[in-house]
């Protein structure tokens, strides 16, 4: 395709001034949005010299922007320019210099660079619809990405229409996510501009970076396309637009959180923040559910605040082993009653040795096979042994390092030792348990675990995103699901599956066991909780419990069931009318002065 040449390059070079500073005036701001979107074409040897990101009000829609004199649709291609591509570190922690050392060939220069992206979309007002919304593979050594939905409108004096859309990388085999934009032109002849990109925020505790640079797009209009495709464009976009207008139509009713302050003025709102406790500038996103009411945080990166906030991509990290392990095992237990009494040595090949016998899935789900190195909270999943297993991208591997690594130090059910591999061991138990399971027929049935349980049932029920339909699994012919993290969600997927916990555990017909569900989420400590290694806090079938008693100065012993996740996530389910979040890359999981807060506006006591 045809790439416009409007601008000449020395308007690229002038734009080095604007992106230095982060935060440029109003006056500066239509002016830049004028150049920087519609970019010409990169020369072969000449540099470019962007030397940081811009302030994100520069990318977005302005206020008194028009519709797009034409309807698009077609297909996208954006192809990175290695020498245009820009990666600055914002901190070397030392989890940093861990990961790098102990996983060094995830760390080389090609980070700086995006994957190549190209996707078929469609356009509904001022919306740009990628057709494929799920995480996309790609051939690029270190990520993979999730493409949202975009806006577009028509550029003031021109016959091109500008877009912005979010973007977000995901590193291959993990479950790190950097959320960012896309910014670029088109017009109705199929010529297009180069397009420009910028991350300034993650959910990563142990790589932050800012990333920046120009591209190649090719842009291919539906016409220009193969007969099949065309036919296959046009049929799926009334589908996609009508699946967008539901998604939109099914979200839960929202408001600010200073809303939330407004009815409610005793309420601190710094302490719903947890300023004293996470630092801005890792947070990500937080918010609450109260009486059914989403109550919403912006999303701040370091450019700005995300303008795309209600599709940012959160990963679940080990929240996982609650929302997939979890519900999984809640879900199944309605259709194979003897499911928690599964033996392991049935259903794991490789976990045949003396030190798995005895061992049930119910052992797997609460982490107490009695097999660990060391009993110490967090020995084994910091030790460095541990990235055999996180870096292993086979089935075999990550099952022989789950299976073979620790030796048996305490008989199967007595002592809680936190292990991640425990819960991918689980996913591959019930896989192979799902498998045998025969239909009407007698028949062997190849199930996936997660499409068996979640996409063709929970999710679809529940009316998640398309987001929510991807997970992590390995990257051999197996495709076997991590199952203890890997997920990836909307902010509205979190407060829909807080919301669905909470009522299943009062509903009349639930479609999760209730005498399950109800005993791990009591308010109160039971002689089968697993004691973890701090007093305070327990551990049931995925889920952790704390207790509150003297937070809240309760009259009866409290304890409130929470989900956790890797680098700063916390999700809390604090009573049937009030479940709060935060998703960060802090290193923080202290959660009480929100539910302190709280209290104030529904008691939480039981």
């Amino acid at each position: 395709m045809l790439r416009l040449n409007k601008l000449c390059l020395t308007l690229i070079v002038s734009l080095s001034l604007t992106f230095i500073s982060p935060f440029s005036i109003a006056k500066a701001v239509d002016k830049t949005l004028s150049l920087i979107a519609f970019l010409p074409t990169i020369p072969a040897n000449k540099q470019i010299n962007i030397t940081a990101p811009m302030a994100i009000a520069n990318l977005l829609k302005p206020i008194n922007s028009k519709l797009t004199k034409a309807v698009f649709k077609g297909r996208l291609t954006f192809t990175p320019v290695k020498k245009h591509s820009q990666l600055t570190l914002v901190e070397k922690s030392d989890v940093y210099l861990f990961e790098q050392r102990t996983r060094p060939s995830a760390f080389t220069p090609a980070r700086a660079v995006l994957p190549k992206i190209s996707f078929d979309f469609v356009q509904s007002a001022g919306d740009v619809i990628p057709l494929q919304r799920g995480l996309q593979q790609s051939q690029h050594p270190h990520w993979d990405y999730f493409i949202g939905i975009g806006n577009i409108w028509q550029q003031a004096r021109s016959k091109n229409a500008r877009i912005a859309m979010p973007f977000a990388l995901v590193e291959k085999n993990q479950n790190c996510v950097h959320n960012g934009i896309l910014s670029f032109m088109i017009n109705e002849s199929g010529e297009s501009s180069n397009f420009y990109y910028q991350i300034g925020s993650e959910t990563c505790q142990y790589f932050k970076a800012n990333f920046w640079g120009v591209g190649q797009l090719t842009y291919q209009t539906v016409e220009s396309l193969t007969n099949n495709k065309q036919a296959e464009i046009k049929t799926k976009a009334k589908q996609k637009i009508a699946q967008l207008q539901q998604e939109r139509q099914h979200q839960l009713p929202i408001k600010s959180l200073q809303q939330l302050v407004n009815n409610h003025p005793q309420v601190n709102i710094d302490n719903l923040t947890l300023k004293k406790t996470i630092n801005t500038q890792d947070m990500t996103n937080y918010g609450l559910v109260f009486n059914g009411v989403h109550y919403l945080s912006d999303c701040s990166t370091r450019f700005g605040d995300y303008p795309f906030c209600s599709q940012l991509i959160l990963p679940s990290y080990s929240t996982a082993k609650t929302l997939f392990a979890g519900l999984a095992m809640f879900y199944l237990e309605n259709i194979y009653p003897s499911i928690f009494n599964e033996k392991v040595t049935n259903w794991v090949a490789q976990c045949s040795g003396k030190n798995w016998q005895g061992v049930t899935f119910s052992h797997l789900l609460n982490m107490t096979t009695g097999n660990y190195d060391k009993s110490e909270h967090g020995a084994d999943e910091s030790a460095e042994h541990s990235q055999i297993f996180f870096k292993a991208k086979s089935q075999y591997d990550k099952t022989q390092y789950s299976c073979q690594q620790f030796k048996q130090k305490s008989r199967a059910g007595t002592e809680f030792v936190y292990h991640t591999s425990d819960t991918y061991l689980l996913g591959v138990a019930l896989t192979n348990f799902l498998r045998a399971q025969g239909n009407e027929k007698n028949e062997i049935l190849t199930r996936d675990l997660f499409k068996y349980v979640f996409t063709e049932s929970l999710w679809p029920m529940l009316k998640l995103s398309p987001v929510a339909f991807s997970t992590r699994k390995t990257l051999d012919k197996h495709q076997q699901a991590f199952t203890g993290y890997g997920l990836f969600f909307l902010r509205d997927d979190i407060a829909k599956l807080m919301n669905f916990i909470t009522k299943e555990n009062v509903a009349e017909r639930p479609i999760l066991n209730k005498k399950r569900l109800s005993s791990t989420l009591q308010k109160y400590p039971d002689t089968d909780d697993m004691h973890s290694q701090i007093q305070t806090i327990h551990y049931k079938n995925g889920f952790w419990k704390q207790d509150v008693t003297k937070l809240l100065a309760c009259k009866k012993e409290t304890w409130l069931p929470y989900m956790l996740g890797y680098g700063g996530i916390a999700i809390v389910l604090a009573s049937n009318n009030i479940q709060y979040y935060y998703f960060s890359d802090s290193d923080k999981y202290n959660w009480r002065a929100a539910i302190k807060e709280l209290n104030k506006i529904a008691p939480l006591c039981r």
